[in-house]
């Protein structure tokens, strides 16, 4: 038999008649909808209802209430993404946020006070003289013109100020298209350290600063001590507060959790909390046991030890000794 209203009689077949026969492959037909009408609820369905309703409430305004936080906390901290790919004045003024939180005063943007001079981005008056900052981003690496740039305006404000007070620093955000990890890091030529070092001016990266707001929340750095490394020469580091120089491991085995450390005059024992430096990033360890001539030693003080870690490291970390431990 031909059917002449096929679209009328596909829908009646699927919506009344397959449902009723196949209802596990058609789980929501609303064929009997009508059961859920509030005259037909079943024994605790409404309460059951009105605590579901109840819930997904509760749960909307915690998401939103989540939502606000996360919206403020990231206006709170767009400065340290600033720091990483901006560049130009927003750039300049995340950098000055940045040195404020550091603990500077009178950290000055000079483009905001004199913007026809287009000399130093920042000047930071200090106790012990000036410090003039120069802020690029860019998409490559600094060209020798970028980094000494600010070396002529550091020998104008001595002689302005009649002092060779003056300390100078260039920060650039460097290839500021990649994620910093894949970057040049860091993307300063050895002549160009040692030109900097020559002419006594600071090198510095704003991927160093994202890194270093980090360190210093976990407690490895020292505001201070971050304030006084900005006015090194050549390239400027931040190292760990409170801590003596280990070097490099020489080995390592058992998957990176033990190490061979040659060391001269430093008391390591069991428990000692050692400070790890991956890629200017810090994280604590502890020491677990150490051998020497392949005896489990209780301290050791000079040469060639194999010491366990309670967490791995790599070929490349670079290790400390916390003075607290």
């Amino acid at each position: 038999q031909i059917i002449d209203k096929k679209e009328e009689f596909l829908l009646e077949l699927i919506d009344e008649v397959l449902p009723g026969i196949f209802p596990q492959v058609f789980p929501y037909s609303e064929q009997f909808s009508w059961l859920n009408a509030e005259d037909y609820l079943l024994p605790n369905q409404a309460d059951l209802l009105a605590q579901k309703a109840k819930l997904e409430d509760d749960y909307k305004n915690k998401i939103s209430k989540i939502d606000k936080e996360i919206e403020d906390n990231h206006t709170k901290y767009k400065f340290l993404h600033n720091l990483i790919h901006e560049t130009d004045d927003l750039l300049v003024k995340s950098v000055k946020l940045y040195l404020e939180w550091l603990g500077f005063q009178n950290v000055i943007d000079m483009d905001e006070t004199k913007p026809t001079v287009k000399e130093e981005d920042i000047q930071i008056s200090l106790e012990n003289g000036l410090l003039i900052i120069e802020v690029k981003g860019i998409g490559g690496t600094s060209q020798n013109s970028d980094c000494s740039q600010i070396n002529t305006i550091k020998f104008r404000r001595a002689e302005q100020r009649r002092s060779f007070d003056v300390f100078a620093l260039y920060i650039v955000n460097h290839q500021r298209y990649l994620p910093p990890k894949s970057r040049n890091n860091p993307p300063f030529s050895d002549q160009q350290i040692k030109d900097a070092i020559n002419e006594k001016r600071g090198l510095l990266t704003t991927y160093d600063l994202f890194k270093l707001y980090d360190n210093i929340e976990a407690g490895f750095v020292t505001k201070e001590d971050a304030r006084t490394a900005l006015l090194q020469y050549g390239l400027v580091t931040f190292k760990p507060s409170d801590a003596d120089y280990l070097g490099f491991p020489q080995e390592i085995h058992h998957k990176g959790t033990v190490a061979i450390l040659n060391i001269n005059n430093t008391s390591l024992y069991k428990g000692v909390k050692i400070i790890v430096c991956n890629d200017g990033v810090y994280s604590e360890i502890e020491i677990l046991e150490i051998q020497m001539d392949s005896q489990t030693v209780d301290i050791a003080e000079k040469g060639e030890i194999g010491i366990k870690f309670n967490h791995s490291i790599s070929r490349r970390s670079e290790l400390w000794i916390a003075r607290k431990s």
